[in-house]
């Protein structure tokens, strides 16, 4: 009882096969898609990981909506991409594929939106499939406002570990914007270009060095995990 996350977790670790499946247990997803699901699999031996996109989604509440939309919009600008849907239960990776990851994965409702970046950002062979829902039959969501934001936290993570000039340029760039701002607004009511902008572009800088190092340490990973799987191969 360690949360959602964590049982997902401890099913890879412990399962024998090739692929993982994940299947919420609240009755939502129909057999029928499951099978979907895993035939997509077995069929294209080259696919990494398949989620589905729900076509019927039932109301979850004014609050929890909003909180989707917020985090869809981050995960859009951090990514690049437009995922229809970011915390589908229904979805299935090649167990090694996953694996290496686990570590970065959240113990908690999050997992499932945190997959979907991951696969994202570590160039995954992924499919999207259409699915649709029954109502729930069994328990009640136990999602709170509190793991929206943790789920921000984590994907804000992600991205800084696989692809960090994305959180760090632009960062830099609105330090270096509010460093201008300053000094325009020093020159119009001082006619001198003041003080206050040398903070915001010593931290621009700042950011802008640390996005370089956090890159070339990115790269390496990468490089690492390349080298791991050609000689597994």
């Amino acid at each position: 009882n360690q949360g959602y996350g964590a049982s997902l977790k401890d099913g890879i670790l412990h399962a024998s096969g090739d692929y993982v499946v994940f299947v919420d247990g609240d009755g939502q997803h129909p057999v029928r898609e499951v099978e979907k699901v895993i035939n997509i699999l077995t069929e294209n031996p080259e696919v990494d990981a398949v989620i589905t996109r729900r076509k019927n989604i039932y109301s979850s509440g004014m609050v929890r909506s909003i909180g989707k939309f917020l985090i869809s919009f981050v995960v859009r600008r951090l990514t690049g991409e437009k995922i229809a849907d970011l915390n589908s239960g229904l979805r299935a990776f090649k167990r090694m594929k996953i694996l290496p990851f686990l570590f970065l994965l959240p113990d908690s409702f999050s997992f499932s939106t945190t997959t979907t970046v991951l696969a994202y950002k570590e160039n995954f062979d992924l499919k999207w499939v259409d699915i649709t829902m029954d109502e729930r039959r069994a328990g009640k969501s136990q999602v709170r406002v509190s793991h929206g934001t943790n789920t921000l936290l984590l994907i804000t993570k992600l991205i800084v570990i696989f692809d960090p000039l994305k959180f760090f340029l632009p960062v830099t760039g609105y330090s270096f914007l509010l460093g201008l701002i300053s000094v325009i607004n020093s020159l119009i009511q001082t006619r001198t270009i003041g003080k206050n902008y040398i903070f915001f572009f010593l931290f621009g800088v700042l950011m802008f060095i640390l996005g370089l190092l956090s890159e070339q340490i990115s790269m390496l990973r990468k490089e690492i995990s390349m080298m791991k799987t050609r000689n597994d191969r």
